[in-house]
């Protein structure tokens, strides 16, 4: 059976906690990449090993063979972060809600498309 293949977007407090999940419990997942423009790359190849890391999540949102993006990131980032996915036609989960955030209202275009608040 062929491995799920996520890529993460964000490291903070709860990303850590999802990424050690997924490491531990899910071993049908493939970690195909973290993005997080905050962390320091040389700490995560320490903590992490051979996951591939970019400070940039296009970069990795955009690989042809992620199957899933999960969102991680503070929630003001989280319009933006769904936008990302959506526009990479990727299937994605995001733990919370979009809130009222200026600008964060825009729709999402394009086929399958469905960015909602």
């Amino acid at each position: 059976m062929k491995k799920l293949s996520l890529v993460l977007i964000g490291m903070g407090r709860i990303g850590k906690i999802h990424l050690n999940n997924i490491l531990r419990h899910f071993p049908q997942v493939q970690i195909s990449g973290v993005a997080d423009r905050d962390y320091n790359p040389e700490q995560f190849a320490r903590e992490y090993g051979s996951i591939p890391f970019s400070r940039d999540a296009k970069e990795l949102v955009a690989k042809p063979e992620v199957d899933a993006v999960l969102i991680c990131t503070p929630t003001s980032t989280h319009a933006d972060m769904n936008r990302l996915a959506l526009e990479q036609r990727q299937a994605h989960f995001l733990r919370e809600t979009c809130r009222p955030f200026p600008g964060n209202y825009q729709t999402a275009s394009g086929p399958g498309a469905r960015f909602r608040h």
